[in-house]
């Protein structure tokens, strides 16, 4: 469809190794500073939201509560790509009620999808004080070791690939997107998984 013939490129030895080589370690330490800076601040936001959960949950107010959730679990899902590498305080969290042998009961069933299993399903405060407390505590926590941990160069593409691939997940089969969507102005349907 050319009027001119085909083109033909041809790689010499030199762009052949251009495209095989691996970007230096140094090219990474803008990008592992930056990263670290948004752990950082995006941390103490999610201890702030948090805190504001439990005040609210501490003082009674299931709707204060309720509105309070919503931010406090955005703010998780924005350093969960990290906190993945946690793993025992990730599922301490984040851990869902199908991760359970007695499942909503289970007492060992904590952090924001108990949280949000009693603020929408339940709506309750009623008993959910200990939770809070401990959900503060483990975000804490979070914190301080993702600070506390070097991050190697090749695990900054390897988590956005994990990211990616989690959003392409949530869009193909639904999981866990319900808290994605939420509006503060009308609560989830409690889908137990």
């Amino acid at each position: 469809s050319n009027p001119r013939g085909t083109l033909h490129v041809t790689p010499t030895a030199e762009s052949d190794a251009k495209a095989k080589a691996r970007p230096s370690m140094t090219a990474f330490i803008g990008p592992l500073s930056e990263y670290r800076v948004y752990l950082s601040l995006q941390g103490s936001a999610l201890i702030k939201t948090v805190t504001a959960l439990q005040e609210a949950i501490d003082a009674g107010d299931l709707s204060a509560a309720q509105a309070a959730y919503l931010p406090a679990r955005a703010a998780y899902q924005r350093i969960a790509p990290a906190a993945q590498r946690l793993s025992e305080l990730d599922n301490a969290i984040n851990a869902r009620a199908d991760y359970y042998e007695k499942r909503e009961q289970d007492p060992g069933f904590t952090g924001f999808h108990r949280v949000e299993y009693a603020l929408f399903e339940q709506h309750s405060v009623e008993g959910l004080s200990p939770v809070a407390q401990r959900l503060q505590s483990d975000v804490t926590q979070l914190k301080k070791q993702l600070m506390a941990q070097s991050l190697a160069p090749d695990q900054l593409p390897a988590i956005a690939t994990r990211t990616m691939r989690s959003l392409a997940d949530v869009r193909s089969n639904g999981a866990q997107a319900s808290c994605c969507r939420r509006s503060t102005r009308q609560p989830p349907t409690w889908t137990p998984r």
